[in-house]
């Protein structure tokens, strides 16, 4: 469904979309489980390899920079994910272009509620998923 909303959205906004046509959920959990993660360093796993894959892509499609949804988000860390795809941009060639969205969240979810797009109340990990919807073992 977000995967959906996202592609209406860029519709509407007559932006282009690449859309990479696989999560990696087998490459995602084979990450965690040998440095037995939890809890945010976890999601920092996380962040390093999502940031450093779209690094690579913006480098490779030459693009002057590259960003992350992530940065809207008062509920990310904030301060590790721009440290993260800093050094990732760095390890790339390509920067980081950095704004701190997270003042205008709450706006932007009432326009994009308005416009009828899909919200996910969670980051959409498995980890995630399970916290959110009651399973607290799972941290």
């Amino acid at each position: 469904m977000r995967l959906d909303s996202c592609r209406q959205f860029a519709a509407n906004e007559q932006l282009v979309l690449e859309v990479v046509g696989e999560y990696g959920l087998r490459e995602f959990l084979g990450r965690l489980w040998p440095a037995n993660a939890e809890g945010s360093e976890r999601c920092d796993i996380c962040y390093a390899w999502r940031l450093a894959e779209t690094a690579r892509r913006a480098s490779e499609g030459g693009y002057a920079g590259f960003s992350t949804t992530l940065l809207v988000s008062p509920y990310q860390r904030h301060e590790h994910i721009v440290r993260i795809a800093e050094d990732a941009g760095r390890s790339f060639g390509v920067p980081l272009v950095y704004a701190d969205w997270r003042p205008g969240f709450r706006q932007a979810r009432a326009e994009s509620r308005a416009a009828g797009l899909y919200h996910q109340a969670y980051c959409g990990c498995l980890f995630s998923e399970a916290e959110r919807f009651g399973d607290k073992s799972s941290k």
